[in-house]
C-alpha cells in the first residue's frame, strides 16, 4: 500500500460513480489559479535538493533537500527531473493546467523535498488562500519524500519516483483518494500504473477544465 496522505483533507463525496475525488479543506473544494470551477492555471514547481527546504502545515512540518534521498537510491538530480517533468506532464495532458519549472532555488507554487523524520512513503500538504466560498485557491503545496524508501527509475518496481510525484501533484492540484484502486489517485500502490485513469481525468479537467488541444490545419 502506498501510504500517502494530503494534509488536513477530508474528502467530499465522489463523483462520477466513485472514479475521483475532489479534496475538502473546511469545507472547499481548492484549486490553483481563479477559485471557479473549470478555469485553468499555470502552476511553478521545484525540486528542492542540497540544503533546501519548505515546511508545510501537517504532514511535511520538518523537510530537507533531496539530495540526501537520491544519493541513497543511486540516483542523479537529473533522473528527479527527468520522473517530475513525466509527472506533470500526465496532469497537463489531461486538464488546462500548465505547470512551469521555476529552477532548483527560489520560490514556487509547488515544492517537491525529502523528510526530515522517516515517514510513510510519500506525503503532502497544500495551503489554501483566505477566499471563501465553494471553491478556493491554493497558494502553495509541499510534496515530501521518505528519504528511506528504495527509490527507483525504472518502469515497474518499488518505488517509481515518477508514479509517485504524480500521484502526490494529484494531491497538490485538488484531488483526493477515490478509493483503494482503479486510479492513480488510489490510496493503494499500483506498480504497473503509468498512465491517467478516466477517473483521475475526469477530476481534473472539473477543477482546471478539459486540455487545450492542438488542431492542424493541413
Amino acid at each position: 500500500m502506498l501510504t500517502v496522505v494530503a494534509a488536513l483533507s477530508a474528502a467530499l463525496p465522489a463523483r462520477a460513480g466513485g472514479d475521483y475525488r475532489l479534496l475538502d479543506i473546511d469545507g472547499h473544494a481548492v484549486k490553483w489559479g481563479a477559485p471557479e470551477l473549470g478555469r485553468g492555471a499555470v502552476v511553478t514547481w521545484r525540486l528542492a535538493f542540497a540544503h533546501g527546504t519548505a515546511p508545510g502545515r501537517e504532514n511535511c512540518r520538518r523537510t530537507t533537500g533531496l539530495d540526501g534521498l537520491l544519493m541513497r537510491a543511486g540516483l542523479k538530480r537529473e533522473d528527479a527531473l527527468r520522473a517530475a517533468d513525466a509527472a506533470f506532464a500526465l496532469w497537463s495532458k489531461a486538464a488546462d493546467i500548465r505547470f512551469v519549472p521555476a529552477g532548483t532555488t527560489g520560490v514556487a507554487d509547488i515544492t517537491i523535498v525529502a523528510e526530515a523524520d522517516d515517514d510513510g512513503i510519500a506525503y503532502t500538504d497544500v495551503t489554501p488562500s483566505a477566499e471563501s466560498g465553494h471553491t478556493v485557491s491554493l497558494s502553495r503545496a509541499v510534496v515530501c519524500l521518505n528519504p528511506q524508501a528504495k527509490w527507483i527509475t525504472a518502469p515497474t518496481g518499488t518505488y517509481r519516483l515518477a508514479y509517485v510525484l504524480a500521484h502526490e501533484i494529484g494531491h497538490a492540484i485538488g484531488l483526493d483518494h477515490p478509493g483503494p484502486t482503479g486510479a492513480l489517485m488510489s490510496f493503494e500502490y499500483d506498480s504497473k500504473r503509468d498512465e491517467l485513469a478516466p477517473g483521475d481525468i475526469a477530476g481534473a479537467a472539473l477543477l482546471y477544465g478539459a486540455a487545450e488541444r492542438i488542431i492542424s490545419t493541413r
